[in-house]
């Protein structure tokens, strides 16, 4: 045989074995090898005891045979006797095979009579009563050696086990063959079951192999397997998030386009006034409101970045740090002090510090105390008052903010209002762009908390009460 040709069913074997990544032919693969080395257990097993079921067959047939004789041994010694003829029995064709021979023994030694086939002076069986091997003339025999009732002869009995080992050759074979056949019906059968279970995967397959780019719906769980659903289940929620995702990244690029408009058209203006100033001072003037405009487009910018981050993936912020609330003022306090200091704000704490410490992210909450501080600072006029607190409430495990302002307030119609995206209470004189608030939301429903807009029974303007889990 050519080598490319004996290659060829080795190669074969040899990726049968690689355990290819079909989970299905893995699955048959060790189906078919566990069951391959159950066929070779039982086939052995059974051949074994046909083999020894056969054996014990052929001594009970030897045995009957030799007990037949024996049943006549007394009328042929007698016979034999009366004629005075030699010791071969002429009944020997008629009663046995010529595979069969035995001998009839008399105390002391004395050959009675045997077989036509069998040796005038050598016992077939000589030693104790039962079963035994010998050779006679090269062939090998079994043996079966027994005695009268009054023990005055026995007969020794031999036949060739050749017949009955090509019988329980054949009888092996056989079995061999049966069993061979019923393990290829039964890999067939399980891998017609294996197709029929692995159905369901193709059938999976087909639906999300037919979705459209936009098509973020969720793959029907009813009528699945057990086994299938946690990976339906974890697709499902992968979809939602990219749902979400794609959600916030359209209302990011929306509200950008929305927003920037505006401060962009003017800034087209600014440059063109710019452009057609007459005279220095009218340049410079043109170039310090575009200056302002670039300023508050950047912090537009901003806002929109940072709200878009805590929208897209709020699971990437560390929720797990002990903030304590006086550090996070103090590092806030730095940033807003120079805003409080320009308008002659009075910017203080209630008295006494606030050992009050919450559980959360300490960037992300300090973006929402510097939001608070800078919107009750911007909506208060000047020589006014800002007052922060902290508080504890031991009763349901809750830490409390208070950003209490003199200005003039948010009216009740717009107090849920003002968390929305770009709305503001007064867009006549407050700048910026209406996102501060809805940061501050965003961050605190991430952390689990709330926030509320009210009046300030102390100042009398806004007062806007956050609430998060103590630490």
């Amino acid at each position: 045989m050519p080598p490319a040709q004996r290659a060829q069913p080795e190669s074969a074997w040899r990726r049968f074995l690689a355990a290819p990544r079909s989970l299905k032919y893995r699955c048959l693969r060790s189906i078919a090898l566990v069951s391959g080395l159950t066929w070779l257990v039982v086939t052995l097993a059974i051949v074994a005891l046909a083999r020894h079921e056969s054996d014990a067959m052929f001594d009970a047939s030897l045995r009957e045979l030799a007990h037949m004789a024996l049943a006549f041994a007394d009328h042929e010694l007698a016979e034999i006797q009366r004629t005075g003829g030699g010791d071969v029995s002429d009944d020997t064709d008629e009663v046995f095979s010529d595979k069969i021979v035995y001998q009839v023994w008399q105390q002391g030694g004395v050959l009675g009579y045997r077989s036509a086939n069998a040796p005038a002076r050598t016992p077939l069986a000589p030693g104790a009563a039962g079963f035994g091997d010998t050779v006679l003339d090269g062939q090998p025999l079994r043996t079966y050696n027994t005695w009268n009732r009054e023990h005055s002869f026995q007969i020794q009995m031999a036949a060739s086990p050749e017949r009955h080992q090509h019988y329980g050759l054949w009888v092996s074979l056989a079995l061999c063959i049966g069993m061979l056949s019923a393990l290829c019906v039964f890999l067939l059968l399980i891998r017609r079951q294996l197709d029929q279970a692995f159905a369901p995967l193709h059938d999976t397959a087909e639906a999300l192999a037919g979705k459209s780019a936009a098509d973020l719906s969720p793959v029907e769980l009813e009528g699945q397997p057990a086994e299938l659903a946690p990976v339906i289940g974890a697709f499902n929620g992968l979809m939602r998030r990219m749902s979400q995702t794609l959600r916030y990244e359209q209302r990011f690029t929306s509200d950008a386009a929305h927003e920037l408009r505006t401060p962009l058209s003017g800034l087209k203006i600014l440059v063109r006034n710019a452009q057609r100033a007459r005279s220095a001072e009218e340049r410079r003037e043109a170039l310090e409101q575009m200056d302002v405009a670039i300023d508050r487009s950047t912090t537009l910018i901003g806002q929109l970045l940072a709200l878009a981050r805590y929208d897209r993936d709020p699971s990437q912020f560390a929720l797990h740090e002990t903030v304590d609330l006086w550090e996070l003022a103090t590092s806030v306090w730095a940033g807003v002090a120079p805003l409080a200091e320009e308008k002659g704000i009075r910017l203080h704490w209630s008295p006494g510090r606030p050992l009050v410490s919450v559980r959360g992210n300490h960037d992300a909450l300090a973006v929402v105390l510097r939001n608070l501080i800078e919107n009750a600072l911007v909506h208060t006029p000047p020589g006014g008052e800002v007052l922060i607190e902290a508080l504890a409430e031991a009763g349901d495990g809750q830490a409390q903010w208070l950003v209490h302002d003199s200005g003039p307030g948010v009216p009740p119609q717009m107090r849920e209002r003002v968390f929305a995206r770009f709305v503001r209470v007064d867009r006549s004189s407050a700048p910026g762009a209406g996102l501060g608030l809805a940061i501050v939301r965003r961050i605190v429903e991430i952390h689990g908390g709330s926030v509320v807009i009210g009046e300030s029974p102390r100042l009398g303007g806004a007062l806007v009460t956050l609430r998060l889990p103590l630490a």
